[in-house]
């Protein structure tokens, strides 16, 4: 395989990470999440498939950018990290220009929402009944949380956690 095809092929399975990311935040399906993403940048949820499945690059930069804007304003990466490797293998040109521009204004609206959309301490519930993490992948970004469950589990005495 050569280096361009494994580029596209990163860039394809970087691109559906994204997008499984936001549809378990969202709670939605994936074809829900390609068809909006589809249709915030102006292109089809065929596009997106196109770019995925077939393993395509967009063919104009500025899609690649209005797409990275948009699932980075729905929390599909994981960190900017995960956002500068799916630049690089999109083989855009400034990628590092690209990523300040996004995270920069995803905090500055993140900030801003979480702001206007915090309910008050008094009118939030003591207890909140959800389904509960089926698969270990869903539970990300909790790593000290994670060593203290295992940690109480696995000593001899059962403790409540």
């Amino acid at each position: 395989m050569s280096p361009a095809n494994k580029q596209e092929e990163r860039f394809a399975t970087l691109l559906l990470r994204a997008i499984d990311r936001i549809a378990f935040l969202q709670d939605k399906k994936r074809e829900l999440v390609r068809e909006q993403l589809g249709q915030d940048i102006g292109r089809t949820s065929s596009t997106i498939d196109f770019w995925i499945y077939r393993k395509r690059l967009p063919a104009r930069v500025e899609d690649l950018e209005r797409l990275v804007r948009q699932i980075a304003a729905l929390g599909g990466w994981k960190d900017e990290e995960d956002c500068l490797l799916f630049l690089q293998n999109a083989r855009h040109p400034a990628p590092d220009a690209l990523l300040q521009q996004v995270f920069a204004q995803s905090l500055v609206s993140s900030a801003h929402s979480i702001e206007n959309a915090q309910p008050s301490p008094k009118s939030m519930p003591p207890f909140v009944v959800g389904n509960p993490v089926q698969n270990p992948t869903q539970f990300f970004g909790r790593e000290r949380e994670r060593r203290r469950i295992f940690k109480a589990l696995q000593g001899p005495d059962k403790q409540n956690i």
